[in-house]
């Protein structure tokens, strides 16, 4: 992964796993670096969490007998991420289904219909804001 050094920072290796994390504009050179220079082929999972400050999107990669965590941050106000099924098709779904359940508006996907919930239902995983205590 030493290529990858300028666009993503490595967090941590583990026996099966590799967790690295990316800033939001590197997003989509990063997937097609480890398309084409890793052989990373799909998508297993998108997985999103709301902390409150920020929504963390994690993309599961198969990386061989392993998998590559790719993480990366989007700002609550702005909540705009680069879709990546250009690079991989296999992630079509997960970001359809991200884009429904956090309210994140996925730049460039082909058909972010919604999957699941009716339209009065809007981003039931986002944390509410908390008022400030007076």
């Amino acid at each position: 992964m030493k290529h990858l050094k300028e666009l993503a920072e490595l967090k941590r290796v583990e026996k099966e796993r590799v967790w690295i994390e990316v800033s939001r504009k590197d997003l989509l050179k990063v997937c097609e670096r480890l398309r084409h220079e890793y052989g990373v082929i799909r998508v297993i999972s998108i997985s999103g969490h709301d902390t409150g400050e920020a929504i963390e999107v994690i993309y599961h990669m198969e990386l061989g007998h392993g998998i590559l965590n790719l993480k990366t941050e989007l700002s609550r106000r702005t909540n705009i991420v680069e879709s990546i099924t250009q690079v991989f098709p296999s992630a079509n779904l997960f970001e359809r289904e991200l884009a429904e359940m956090f309210g994140i508006t996925i730049a460039d996907h082909p058909n972010l219909k919604r999957l699941f919930l009716p339209p009065e239902i809007d981003s039931p995983l986002r944390k509410k804001k908390r008022r400030k205590k007076k």
